[in-house]
């Protein structure tokens, strides 16, 4: 691109350069931006977010030098707030949002971490309910695409209690006595496994409730072996 600018007494000519090389790689952007490279003054250039990103800007050729236009180009992707489950929502700066459809009775609360990426909202079920143990599920994750995933159901505690596990719960030789709280989980719940101070663990580190039995998460033994030590530095 030139630029002339004339006055009475002389002539200037300006040539304000392309843009060859990208010195800074835009943040939470994909691509080698080879397309960019020789865009001439004042031309943009698109850009691609990583996932759980969108474009709200692009790159700007200003006389040899690329610009983000706005700065950053890339905006973390947001989530509208779950408001069709028919319970409130209630956001980390204590804000409450009430929830649009027919209120729920036994969902009372979804209590959202965020309404951004990967943002977590956890439902809370009324008194004598629980999360359905076997297709529910007690929160909802906002997606990259900004729609919040999952399902929050929660069913009548004793419709649950026909799958819990009271039975004893299973030792293994070598590996420390369950927690208390493995006792009385509900199909689907987890409690987990470990060795004595010293011993490292192998093998399935948790075990599972399973229709009212509770079961290794995975195939094979749990042990219980000595814990080697770091070769250590030389000094």
């Amino acid at each position: 691109t030139t630029t002339t600018t004339t006055t009475t007494s002389s002539t200037t000519t300006t040539t304000l350069r392309p843009c060859a090389s990208l010195p800074f790689r835009p943040a939470h952007t994909v691509g080698n931006f080879s397309h960019c490279l020789g865009s001439p003054h004042s031309s943009t250039c698109a850009v691609t977010c990583e996932k759980g990103y969108r474009a709200v800007g692009h790159l700007e050729c200003n006389d040899g030098e690329f610009l983000e236009v706005p700065s950053p180009a890339c905006a973390v992707a947001r989530c509208a707030a779950p408001l069709g489950l028919g319970a409130p929502v209630l956001l980390p700066d204590d804000s409450a949002l009430v929830g649009a459809g027919p209120r729920r009775t036994d969902l009372a609360l979804l209590n959202c971490s965020g309404l951004v990426y990967l943002s977590v909202c956890e439902a809370i079920c009324y008194p004598g309910f629980i999360f359905d143990p076997l297709s529910g599920s007690s929160h909802l994750v906002c997606a990259a695409d900004g729609n919040f995933t999952g399902n929050a159901t929660c069913v009548p505690l004793g419709q649950a209690e026909s799958l819990r596990c009271h039975g004893e719960v299973p030792y293994f030789k070598g590996v420390e006595p369950p927690p208390v709280n493995c006792k009385g989980l509900f199909h689907g719940q987890s409690c987990s496994l470990s060795c004595k101070r010293g011993f490292s663990l192998s093998g399935p580190s948790a075990l599972v409730c399973n229709r009212g039995t509770l079961e290794l998460e995975a195939s094979g033994t749990p042990e219980c072996s000595p814990s080697s030590c770091e070769t250590p530095p030389i000094v």
